[in-house]
C-alpha cells in the first residue's frame, strides 16, 4: 500500500484536469455550450447574487480552462466581494492567456493593493496602464493610474 496523501491525489487531479484543458474537455462537452452560463452569471450579479454568480463562473472556468473570460469574470465577481486572493488568483490565469490585456492586471493590481502586497500592487498597475494606454482602453488606464497616485502618496 503507497503512502499517498489527498493533497497529493488533488495535485494530480487538478494536473490532469489542467492537461486535458477542463472537464468539459474530459466529458466531450462542446466549450460553445458553456456560454449560457455566462448570461447565467451576469444576471445572477446584476441581480445581486453575488454568490451564486462567483460559483458560476468558477464552475466555467473549471469546466473550460481555455476560456480566458471564464478567469476575467471570476476575477472581477471576486474583487467586488472582497475575495482579494482568489481575485489576483484569477486574474493571473487571465493574465497568462491574455497578456497583452490591461484588465486581468488591473484586477490583480487593485487585488493586491487590497491585500497590502504593495510591491506587487505596483508592478500589476503599471503593467495595466501601459496596455490600457497602447489599447486606447481610458477606463482602466485612469483607473490603474488613479491608484499608482494612491501608491505614490502613500509612499511619500
Amino acid at each position: 500500500m503507497t503512502d499517498t496523501k489527498p493533497v497529493d491525489i488533488a495535485d494530480e487531479a487538478l494536473t490532469v484536469l489542467a492537461e486535458a484543458g477542463g472537464i468539459a474537455a474530459i466529458m466531450g462537452v462542446d466549450p460553445a455550450n458553456l456560454r449560457i452560463g455566462v448570461d447565467l452569471a451576469k444576471a445572477r450579479r446584476s441581480a445581486g447574487a453575488l454568490g451564486e454568480a462567483l460559483g458560476l463562473y468558477a464552475t466555467l472556468a473549471l469546466m473550460d480552462m481555455n476560456e480566458p473570460d471564464y478567469q476575467l469574470g471570476l476575477a472581477d465577481v471576486a474583487f467586488e466581494m472582497g475575495e482579494y486572493a482568489l481575485c489576483v488568483q484569477a486574474a493571473c490565469c487571465y493574465v497568462a492567456q491574455r497578456p497583452m490585456r490591461p484588465e486581468g492586471y488591473f484586477l490583480s493590481g487593485a487585488a493586491c493593493l487590497a491585500l497590502g502586497q504593495i510591491a506587487e500592487a505596483r508592478e500589476d498597475l503599471e503593467d495595466a496602464l501601459r496596455y490600457a494606454k497602447e489599447q486606447r482602453n481610458a477606463k482602466i488606464f485612469e483607473r490603474a493610474d488613479r491608484l499608482i497616485k494612491i501608491l505614490d502618496e502613500t509612499a511619500n
